[in-house]
């Protein structure tokens, strides 16, 4: 798992994880870089979280497993770098933003985007089905602000 993430897709399993850990640093990098790369503006980050994850399994088959290898070592050297870099710093940026162009991430990335831009209409349907779902669960379970 990536150093201040609440999402993961393990291939192993075809899984995907989230937490209840919000990081809205991490939040605003994915979110200017996709706006950059990819000429797109996020409207729901928890939604396109969860579709980026998709996007691991739809591209996954794209890759050998020599490539697959490579980027989780390039992944596993980026984290190691992160924890030792002060957050916020320019190093620490330009770690952070080289993560996502990583080759499965920005696949995984380009795919979200390409759903979202063919398939509009479900995809504001799928952000109000997850906030009124988050908002039960968080509700359910007493999750306030105070705790995210």
């Amino acid at each position: 798992m990536y150093a201040d993430t609440d999402f993961s897709y393990w291939m192993d399993t075809q899984e995907i994880g989230y937490s209840l850990v919000v990081t809205d640093y991490a939040d605003e990098m994915m979110t200017e870089w996709v706006k950059n790369t990819f000429d797109f503006k996020i409207g729901n980050i928890f939604v396109f979280s969860v579709l980026h994850e998709l996007g691991h399994y739809f591209t996954e088959d794209d890759f050998t497993d020599e490539e697959m290898d490579a980027d989780t070592e390039l992944k596993e050297m980026l984290e190691n770098g992160l924890t030792k870099l002060r957050r916020r710093s320019k190093e620490y940026n330009e770690l952070y933003q080289s993560y996502f162009g990583l080759p499965t991430e920005y696949s995984a990335t380009e795919w979200a985007v390409n759903w979202i831009r063919e398939n509009k209409k479900e995809a504001n349907k799928l952000c109000i089905k997850c906030n009124e779902a988050l908002a039960k669960f968080y509700l359910r379970n007493g999750v306030t602000d105070d705790d995210l």
